[in-house]
């Protein structure tokens, strides 16, 4: 399983995290699973929307839009 986080304007990946996943028996497609991948390093250098996908196999399973807002303080007047 691998999760990355993306720049969906030029598909530049900023970060990604990986992890091998082995099951006891064989699972159900509808079953859900929780798995925990951290991804370290991770810095937005602009506001803006990107995306966090998820990969199986390298397989692309999903992804999910994270909106990225500027939260430095205004410049204070003098």
């Amino acid at each position: 399983v691998t999760a990355r986080i993306e720049n969906p304007q030029n598909g530049v990946v900023l970060a990604s995290s990986a992890v091998k996943v082995a099951f006891q028996k064989p699972t159900d497609r509808n079953e859900i699973t929780e798995i925990c991948l951290p991804v370290f390093n991770l810095a937005f250098h602009a506001a803006g929307l990107y995306k966090a996908v998820i990969l199986v196999n390298n397989e692309k399973v999903g992804e999910r839009n994270i909106f990225v807002k500027d939260v430095r303080a205004p410049a204070q007047a003098q």
